[in-house]
């Protein structure tokens, strides 16, 4: 039985440091608060607010971020690592729009992964946005046609993603692409699956996100893991439940279409783990990468591991929380040899705070993980007095 009522991980911070992760999950745990902080933060940034970079260096981002660039991200990998706990890397590119934001993305990703081969690290995040502008991912994803320009810049893409792809793999390293809004999803998944169907022949080095919040990835899963078989190739998948729920919902309202995102938290869940139970079915065909702080979701794959005796180390079945946040679930499994990697998020400090907000924002239930992670705090404070 995994124990998730402590995290060892408590015990190498300084007491200031304690009571400061204190107050920042107090601040989660008050969803009205929180939804104000976050808008005052998005205005401060607006307006250039004085000193915003350094309070936010101070408090949120020294919390769940790694570093303003890789090299900085070092103590935290070191520390993970020494607990035998993997990263997975992600460079923060928030709202890019010109060549030369694009071709330093990508340069970026190629300095990650030789970064990630020389610390050992299995995972690092693409968000194909980083690559290409959205308005022109969504006339993709609208299946408007392309003019003789358009129709090049869609292939230079192709051709960049699956570049990085290869040398990745070359360098034994794995890519998660990461799931964006509803409206240029598509044309991610039609990329990402071209990708696999090439790369992931013998083993698995490219995944897709697959974001349970939305109604119809059951459907697409089910499609996904039958082509994988039909077509013979490893599907790898990172199963989330979703980043983008105020920002589908709002623009739904806007444009007066149906939703995308369940209606309830409860219908979320739902779908979550039916399709951990339908990935594990069909494990032969699948590698899997469970993002989630939902206790009850993780146990049920603990459990049908168990089940379906699939080794606790299996290299087909990573677990990963946010850098950060649920240490408790993370020292847990790995105590018990389940593999984890940590999702650690690097990049400027007034880029990331957009991300940081929606990351936070990812479970509903956020403010029920803020709890635990409250009272594990608060227990570890009383143990020093």
């Amino acid at each position: 039985m995994i124990d998730f009522y402590e995290n060892k991980s408590l015990k190498n911070k300084s007491k200031s440091e304690l009571i400061q992760s204190l107050l920042l999950f107090k601040m989660i745990k008050n969803k009205t608060l929180f939804k104000v902080m976050s808008f005052l933060l998005i205005l401060f940034i607006k307006i250039r607010f004085p000193f915003l970079k350094y309070i936010i260096k101070k408090t949120v981002y020294k919390q769940f971020c790694g570093g303003e660039n890789i090299y900085q991200t070092k103590k935290s990998i070191n520390n993970l690592q020494s607990n035998k706990i993997n990263t997975s890397l992600d460079f923060v590119s928030e709202n890019k729009k010109n060549i030369k934001d694009f071709q330093n993305y990508l340069k970026e990703l190629k300095l990650m992964i030789q970064f990630a081969k020389q610390k050992k690290i299995d995972f690092i995040v693409i968000k194909i946005s980083g690559i290409a502008n959205n308005k022109f991912l969504e006339k993709i994803n609208n299946n408007e046609i392309l003019n003789k320009k358009e129709t090049i810049r869609l292939k230079q893409i192709k051709s960049q993603v699956k570049e990085i792809c290869v040398y990745a793999k070359n360098n034994e390293i794995k890519t998660l692409f990461d799931a964006e809004e509803s409206w240029i999803q598509n044309t991610i998944d039609e990329i990402v699956m071209e990708l696999m169907r090439e790369c992931n022949i013998k083993g698995c080095w490219v995944y897709n996100t697959i974001q349970m919040y939305r109604w119809d990835r059951l459907a697409y899963l089910k499609n996904i893991i039958n082509e994988s078989k039909e077509k013979n190739f490893m599907l790898g998948i990172k199963l989330v439940r979703g980043a983008y729920l105020e920002k589908e919902r709002n623009r739904a309202i806007k444009k007066q279409y149906e939703c995308p995102i369940h209606k309830t938290k409860s219908e979320t869940d739902r779908d979550f783990d039916t399709a951990i139970e339908l990935i594990i079915k069909n494990i032969k065909n699948i590698y899997l990468f469970c993002g989630t702080h939902n206790e009850k979701s993780t146990k049920l794959l603990v459990d049908l591991m168990l089940k379906n005796k699939i080794q606790n180390n299996s290299k087909k079945i990573f677990f990963s929380q946010l850098y950060g946040m649920s240490d408790n679930i993370s020292y847990a499994l790995k105590e018990d040899n389940f593999n984890v990697a940590k999702y650690l998020p690097y990049g400027p400090i007034i880029e990331s705070i957009p991300y940081l907000i929606r990351r936070l924002n990812e479970n509903s239930s956020v403010s029920e993980h803020s709890k635990k992670e409250l009272q594990l705090i608060y227990k570890e404070i009383k143990s020093r007095k």
